[in-house]
């Protein structure tokens, strides 16, 4: 059997409207029984309005269910650098990035925790949506190195990041 085949798929986050201090963090993703295997967790956004303001873009995990959640070091929108090994900085979404993605990626080696969690806020006042969902892959899946990073902001963009 493929190992693709073994993948679970785990919908995070079904679209969901945030905005005035709203914050999404929904379901928990268990990687239990994945060690050595890889995350993915894709963030989907909607349409952008102009004076939308994001306080943070974030991948969190934990040893526990439901508590203790941080930060994945290198998977933090606004401090992270792309993937792609530019350098470049990860922006937060903007009125030109309607229907871009954010994907975190994580290697679930020793040293990650066993929950993860997508955390999303957003102080303006105007609405944004965003859905969330996340794919975990068996330990011997090669994801591959070519992971495609196109521009960092406007419609459609899509930013790789991947936890150090």
């Amino acid at each position: 059997m493929k190992r693709l085949q073994t993948a679970t798929v785990v919908n995070h986050s079904i679209p969901a409207t945030i905005n005035n201090g709203d914050a999404i963090i929904a379901n928990q993703i268990d990687t239990h029984g994945f060690r050595g295997g890889e995350l993915l967790v894709v963030c989907q956004f909607g349409a952008i309005h102009a004076s939308a303001t994001f306080d943070s873009i974030s991948l969190q995990s934990s040893d526990a269910s439901g508590s203790g959640f941080a930060d994945v070091t290198g998977c933090v929108v606004g401090t992270s650098t792309l993937a792609d090994s530019s350098g470049t900085s990860v922006n937060f979404a903007g009125g030109d990035d309607d229907g871009a993605s954010v994907v975190f990626h994580v290697s679930l080696d020793e040293s990650q925790k066993r929950y993860f969690q997508v955390s999303v806020s957003e102080s303006g006042s105007q609405a944004v949506v965003i859905s969330a969902v996340a794919l975990i892959l068996p330990g011997g899946t090669d994801i591959g190195t070519g992971l495609v990073t196109s521009a960092t902001t406007g419609a459609g963009h899509q930013q790789v990041l991947i936890a150090s």
